[in-house]
């Protein structure tokens, strides 16, 4: 089986020192790169006070629970997003926020309406704000009726458990559903600590191998598993292969280094390439992902067969 690498909040290493003028990660130019790169990407999913689902790294969890969108903004927009979340902003002053680098703040309508242009390439809608099933699901669907993807283009995945319950009950087995959890040996957390209307049962979950016999995640039945590179070793294969023998492992790391300074990620994909459980690795530089894991001989699903 061919293994996908897909762009981490499309590209998002864009201050390291190998890249000339990289767009910002979780914005339409980072989105295209990844497109134009690779066979798909990760971005996340939250959700304005009208509803209008928008991409951005809301909040960063490292044991505990941080929000950081206005780190990615110009001093300006932090100005505007002052102590509020997304959720509790309206549409007309999200519309005047301003990345890094001058680009404003994508709506999960503009990602799809990219698609056209790259056809076969998979979306990884990471829902992360409170309450974003049911808006993400309408914009899809909306655009699976315009003709702009196809149900086997998505992937929901989350962290919130009792979110992809709410998935699986409401749209069945129509869209793939990926389970997130956070990395070995971090404490369990929740999600949205005294943040008004949030779910109180979301909690960040860290895998270890009786994760999945959790009644929540049965009722889940995902498609996927998406773990941390260092959750990931052959223990953990079996365990799966036990339990969900038809799901497959999305592979994900949290602060990784270039590529050519650390092989981790690209030495873990080798290893387990031959249990063909892997079925894609999002990575903050999915081009020299994808150069490395060819040249070291894995099988990888690239967009063009004359890219290289």
């Amino acid at each position: 089986m061919s293994i996908m690498v897909w762009g981490h909040r499309g590209h998002r290493h864009y201050r390291h020192s190998s890249y000339t003028r990289p767009p910002h990660e979780n914005s339409a130019a980072a989105y295209e790169f990844a497109l134009r790169q690779t066979m798909g990407l990760e971005c996340d999913v939250v959700q304005s006070k009208q509803g209008t689902p928008y991409l951005i790294h809301d909040t960063l969890f490292d044991g505990i629970v941080k929000y950081e969108m206005g780190h990615h903004l110009q001093p300006a927009s932090r100005d505007i997003l002052g102590d509020k979340l997304i959720y509790q902003m309206e549409d007309e002053a999200l519309g005047k926020i301003k990345l890094s680098d001058g680009q404003p703040l994508p709506k999960l309508w503009d990602l799809l309406m990219l698609m056209p242009r790259f056809p076969g390439r998979v979306l990884n809608l990471e829902l992360k704000g409170p309450n974003t099933v049911d808006v993400a699901i309408r914009t899809v669907e909306r655009a699976i009726q315009q003709k702009l993807v196809t149900p086997q283009q998505i992937v929901f995945s989350s962290f919130n458990l009792p979110a992809l319950r709410h998935l699986r009950i409401n749209a069945g087995y129509r869209f793939k559903i990926g389970a997130l959890f956070t990395l070995v040996g971090q404490p369990m957390a929740q999600m949205y600590p005294n943040w008004p209307n949030a779910e109180p049962d979301a909690y960040y979950i860290p895998f270890d191998p009786s994760v999945v016999e959790r009644s929540d995640v049965r009722e889940i039945d995902p498609d996927f598993f998406n773990l941390e590179r260092g959750s990931v070793d052959l223990n953990a294969l079996n365990v799966l292969e036990h339990h969900y023998p038809k799901a497959k492992i999305i592979l994900w790391t949290a602060g990784e280094p270039h590529p050519t300074e650390n092989t981790l990620l690209v030495d873990t994909v080798v290893e387990l390439a031959w249990t063909n459980r892997l079925y894609a690795v999002a990575s903050d530089f999915p081009e020299v992902i994808q150069k490395q894991l060819i040249a070291r001989g894995v099988a990888v699903k690239t967009p063009h067969p004359d890219y290289f």
